[in-house]
């Protein structure tokens, strides 16, 4: 019999192939083994966490690069930028051109601008397209055109070029280019070479300022949420006792019973067609605290998110709800649910497990080669693989094709879980999410990953609290010998398992979670 570890190398060079279709592969050969691909993860990890906490307003493709000029990261396809560039000596102005393949990249020095640059990161990149040019260069009265010719030429002009060099880097004689100098000149209404590179300078400057700027204020998962559940969501930003907010979404009935949900790692919010009426029709009021989106999700340490993630939740129970919730956790919030309610029991009302992860502290229970199990005990051969895994979710989840390809084949095995990936892709919830995670969820993805490896089992047998556990019977990332192991160990866990159901059963039978809640569907001990 294969060991879980070759078993999730396999798996991971099946996910490695779905790249592969389109680009360079994500995992190289040996890739679990190879050190410096690990810290070139980490450094990819920081960098994209940066870029999408201060720079997600801009559309435009932009990098990161290094003190020592190599590309850290990118929104955009990789030839958009040179793996290497070199960077300017430091200057008072620390705003400088370069030119790659025709087009006119705006380099920004991070640490002259922003604070909290992480260590290493020295310049942020943003290409300067030629329809953008022309789009912040309007004057009153009309459009501004440049021909291609033109916008190469402003191109090399504005990287350092003289004229003359400028030509000969272009094929062309001397005199056709300075001729086509004085059109540029007309159409920017300036007399001379150099009042056309500052009036063009500071017109490029102001505005991805500006969208740099736009940034601080965009709430990308609110505008998500908003779109597809409308008015069915309310948003607070709870000011916890400590002085920092905590984001809280909430569906439902607005005076109904507390229910907090410990989402699973892909999706923070039910993709249930009919969930928000179900949730009306038994009167729950359903809450979520994103931890992706939490005051702790860019802490580095994944048990101190845990902690002070946990500490955040009790605060806010405490003071502006008044009363123990119920807690339903899915897949891997399970196991945040498991520290809460060992460390806060008198917040907790009921615990309601629905869909449980693998718990890497039975695997003599399941011998099962799932992605799960065989992910958790390679994790424990090696914690790096961590690091690398998200990197490649990263690339993944940001182009809509490969995220439904990887995503559906992570779930071939179970037809209920197709069947809710599907319905998800359709309706383009899931694949949202998956996008947006990628761009901004590194530390906080990697957190749930390494969560999940605590005893988080006994954490919720130990807490004393009234538990049910709700399984899938087709569920192919933990199998339900697990279920009954947990009740073997505390006989008072009430079961259930669904014989239609798979892992994201949350979503596919969210009515018998609804039930459960309400106190109309019993789940007795010997159901299952």
């Amino acid at each position: 019999m294969k060991s879980r570890h070759e078993a999730f190398l396999r798996h991971a060079a099946r996910l490695a192939e779905i790249p592969r279709l389109l680009k360079p592969a994500t995992l190289p050969g040996r890739w679990e083994q190879d050190p410096e691909l690990h810290h070139n993860a980490d450094r990819g990890f920081l960098a994209s966490e940066y870029f999408y906490a201060h720079f997600h307003g801009i559309e435009l493709p932009s990098a990161l690069y290094d003190r020592d000029g190599e590309r850290t990261f990118s929104n955009a396809e990789e030839c958009s930028f040179p793996p290497n560039l070199g960077l300017p000596l430091s200057d008072s102005s620390g705003i400088n051109f370069r030119e790659h393949n025709g087009v006119l990249i705006l380099l920004l020095d991070l640490n002259r601008r922003w604070k909290d640059v992480p260590d290493g990161l020295s310049h942020l990149a943003v290409v300067i397209t030629r329809s953008f040019l022309e789009t912040i260069i309007a004057r009153p009265d009309g459009p501004v055109t440049l021909t291609e010719g033109e916008y190469r030429l402003l191109t090399l002009l504005l990287s350092g070029l003289e004229l003359k060099q400028a030509a000969i880097h272009l094929g062309a004689a001397y005199n056709t280019k300075r001729k086509q100098l004085q059109v540029i000149f007309q159409k920017f209404n300036v007399s001379g070479q150099t009042a056309l590179l500052q009036a063009v300078s500071f017109t490029i400057m102001g505005e991805v300022v500006g969208l740099v700027g736009r940034s601080g204020t965009l709430r990308a998962e609110q505008a998500l949420l908003r779109r597809h559940f409308g008015g069915d969501v309310l948003f607070h930003d709870v000011a916890l006792s400590g002085g920092d907010r905590l984001p809280v979404w909430e569906f439902g009935q607005r005076r109904g019973r507390p229910c907090l949900f410990f989402h699973p790692l892909l999706t923070p919010a039910i993709i249930a067609e009919n969930a928000v009426s179900q949730m009306k029709a038994n009167g729950l009021r359903w809450i979520v605290a994103p931890r992706f989106f939490s005051p702790a999700a860019n802490e580095p340490d994944p048990v101190l998110h845990l902690e002070r993630y946990s500490a955040a939740l009790a605060d806010f129970i405490e003071h502006f709800i008044g009363e123990p919730v119920d807690c339903v956790g899915a897949s891997s919030g399970a196991a945040w649910l498991g520290y809460f309610a060992r460390h806060y029991p008198h917040l907790v009302r009921q615990i309601v497990i629905a869909g449980m992860p693998h718990p890497p502290t039975l695997r003599a229970v399941e011998e099962s080669t799932s992605l799960q199990s065989s992910l958790s005990d390679a994790m424990r051969h090696n914690p790096k693989i961590v690091s690398t895994l998200v990197r490649a979710y990263s690339v993944i989840a940001r182009t809509p094709a490969l995220a439904a390809r990887a995503y559906r084949l992570s779930y071939r095995h179970s037809p209920p879980d197709l069947a809710v990936i599907d319905y998800g892709i359709q309706a383009g919830f899931i694949l949202d999410w998956l996008k947006l995670l990628g761009e901004r969820g590194g530390n906080a993805i990697a957190a749930d990953l390494l969560v999940n490896q605590r005893d988080w089992v006994s954490e919720l047998l130990e807490s004393g609290l009234p538990i049910t556990l709700v399984h899938g019977e087709q569920d192919a990332m933990c199998r339900p010998e697990v279920v009954h192991a947990l009740h073997a160990r505390r006989c008072d866990i009430r079961t259930h398992i669904l014989p239609d159901a798979g892992h994201h059963l949350v979503a596919s039978h969210f009515n018998v979670i609804a039930n459960i809640l309400s106190g109309t569907y019993l789940c007795s001990a010997n159901s299952a």
